[in-house]
């Protein structure tokens, strides 16, 4: 036999130990990349503004999960006991100034008619449904803009 002073031979790793490191190079390369995909898309939804964007004031638009349907709600109102908007229906068309949001609505409750409501943005109080001929002969209405809802989304 053969005998060496400085020790055995070093052994070489196995190939099952190898192959584990590469899988788990892979992994990481795989979680890191979900990482950064997941961060572009936090990162896309912050750029253009989400579910909600500012009308004015605390009154935000809603866009909800199928793209076509929208909800107005106040910041700090808690809308559940009408139905989960604070005019109490679906926002159909919109339009403000720094004064006045003004909102053709879809009453959620079918006892309640649907028609316009008025806001007063400085004094938070809500006036409706109006009918189209009432809303328009009223002073609050006049010169403001109305946009159906998906447009008034694009221009907040």
């Amino acid at each position: 036999m053969h005998s060496d002073a400085s020790g055995p031979a070093p052994l070489r790793p196995s190939v099952g130990h190898h192959c584990t490191h590469v899988i788990s190079k892979r992994k990481k390369i795989i979680i890191g990349s979900l990482g950064f995909i997941l961060l572009i898309f936090i990162a896309v939804l912050f750029v253009f503004g989400g579910r909600e964007r500012t009308v004015v004031g605390d009154y935000r638009l809603e866009q909800w999960e199928d793209f076509q349907t929208y909800y107005l709600h106040k910041r700090g109102h808690d809308d559940s006991a009408e139905g989960g908007s604070f005019i109490g229906g679906i926002t159909l068309q919109i339009g403000w100034n720094k004064r006045y949001i003004v909102a053709e609505r879809h009453s959620f409750y079918r006892g309640d008619p649907d028609g316009w409501m008025v806001i007063d943005v400085k004094t938070g109080n809500m006036a409706g449904p109006f009918t189209e001929s009432e809303f328009r002969a009223r002073p609050d209405s006049q010169g403001i803009q109305i946009y159906g809802a998906a447009e008034a989304w694009k221009k907040l």
